[in-house]
């Protein structure tokens, strides 16, 4: 579970990026009963956004109703992808769709290498990757990947993300970055240059991640994130990879709790007013790009 602050003098930030110990009905309520607390205290206004998880979801919701926090609209596109981990590579490989297997056993015939990074310029490299990607592909950025400098560089060793780059002959042509801290990685961000689609480097990028997760005792599941439609080439990748053992999970909404009154009025303003300047912008990208300009979040 993550929460954030809206940016007015009485929202008061409170981030906690990864919740990865079990939350039972009994902890989750506890925790959730603190953070309304510190709303009230404060008078503040505290946004919420929990985790999507096959096992706990539902209780943590129920938990946050309880202590008085409200849900927001749900996602337009809310199913989240996981990859079980349980019996290790074999498993995994035995679970995959049909399609996917083809598609790897491609991919390790087209001469790729795959590396590790967890350096500045690993990071330097997938930026150039990203870059590449969302100039391609015109894609409406609203990813916080301002955010991944400060997680490479300062966090702990045990909470910092790696990075896993795929080259062919050389030159970087597929990247992504993992949290693995916890039970469950995350694929946080990926990129890619306009070579790997025929490569086929995004099978071979998330088979590395696979073998890398297998040989962690204490990983239960891989979270592959989300897909724009059930429809798209996106959803479709991930289903495969999920396989038959995997779960599509729904990813809860936004919740909000208010200390005050004149902190409801304030925080669901500025919640509008951001929606407004996000739909503005995504509006002018649109007639700048056409409807093709997908968002990546």
């Amino acid at each position: 579970m993550k929460t954030a602050p809206l940016s007015l003098p009485l929202a008061h930030a409170l981030y906690l990026f990864r919740a990865q110990w079990c939350l039972s009905p009994m902890c989750a309520g506890a925790l959730c009963g603190a953070l309304q607390v510190l709303a009230d205290q404060q008078a503040g206004f505290l946004i919420l956004f929990p985790h999507s998880d096959p096992a706990h979801s539902a209780g943590v919701e129920q938990a946050l109703h309880q202590a008085g926090f409200r849900a927001q609209k749900p996602s337009t596109a809310p199913e989240r992808y996981f990859v079980s981990l349980e019996g290790g590579q074999e498993a995994v490989k035995a679970s995959l769709s049909q399609k996917w297997r083809y598609n790897l056993k491609k991919a390790l015939k087209n001469g790729l290498s795959v590396d590790w990074e967890t350096t500045s310029g690993g990071l330097s490299t997938f930026y150039d990757l990203y870059e590449q990607m969302v100039e391609r592909k015109h894609f409406w950025d609203q990813s916080p990947i301002d955010t991944l400098e400060t997680l490479i560089t300062r966090a702990s060793t045990p909470l910092r993300p790696e990075i896993v780059l795929v080259r062919k002959d050389g030159e970087p042509v597929a990247g992504a970055v993992i949290d693995m801290s916890g039970e469950r990685a995350i694929y946080l961000f990926g990129a890619s240059s306009r070579a790997a689609l025929p490569l086929r480097a995004g099978y071979l990028m998330q088979w590395a991640v696979i073998e890398r997760l297998t040989a962690m005792p204490q990983m239960r599941w891989y979270d592959l994130g989300g897909a724009d439609s059930a429809g798209s080439s996106l959803h479709q990748f991930k289903r495969g990879l999920a396989g038959k053992n995997g779960v599509i999970s729904d990813q809860p909404p936004m919740y909000v709790c208010a200390g005050s009154p004149l902190a409801f009025v304030l925080g669901h303003g500025a919640l509008a007013a951001r929606s407004a300047k996000q739909a503005l912008a995504h509006g002018l990208h649109t007639l700048r790009y056409g409807s093709d300009g997908k968002t990546t979040r």
